[in-house]
């Protein structure tokens, strides 16, 4: 609707109110960065998209990679992520992962990236380090409590 500082306070708000509440802390970052113009404005409805159940994998890849080839995002990285995971894609799903850790700064992206990267990858060391790494950003709570369970549940953690 054009009102990107309202929205980044509303959601600033929100997390005040309801701490961790869905994709708050990434919207919040994505209306910060629209509202001062340096994202366009647009790229809000495209993340909004991959929330859609009714998109099946092919064509949240398709999306995916047409917004990332405007705008390098975390959460971008994230759908395509997931849609290969979908896939049956792992290696690709975890190059995904992996690129958006390289250009997420928000740690609530951050965690869920670490997260599904360590859902993924072969290397039990590997696993343990991104899930602490998950736990120590301080984002997701949901993904970060995902990771504590699961360090819990493996041997050498």
């Amino acid at each position: 609707m054009g009102r990107a500082a309202e929205a980044a306070e509303l959601f600033r708000k929100t997390e005040e109110l309801a701490p961790g509440w869905f994709r708050c802390r990434a919207y919040r970052d994505l209306a910060e960065r629209i509202a001062a113009g340096t994202l366009e404005p647009g790229i809000f409805a495209v993340v909004t998209e991959f929330d859609r159940p009714d998109l099946d994998p092919a064509e949240k890849i398709r999306r995916a990679r047409e917004a990332l080839a405007k705008a390098d995002l975390g959460l971008l990285h994230v759908a395509l992520g997931d849609a290969l995971a979908a896939q049956r894609k792992p290696l690709e799903a975890r190059a995904a992962y992996r690129r958006g850790l390289d250009v997420a700064e928000e740690p609530d992206v951050r965690t869920q990236l670490l997260v599904k990267l360590g859902n993924l990858v072969d290397d039990p060391a590997e696993r343990i380090r991104l899930y602490r790494d998950a736990v120590d950003q301080g984002g997701n709570l949901l993904f970060a409590a995902v990771a504590r369970l699961s360090l819990a549940s493996l041997p050498s953690a």
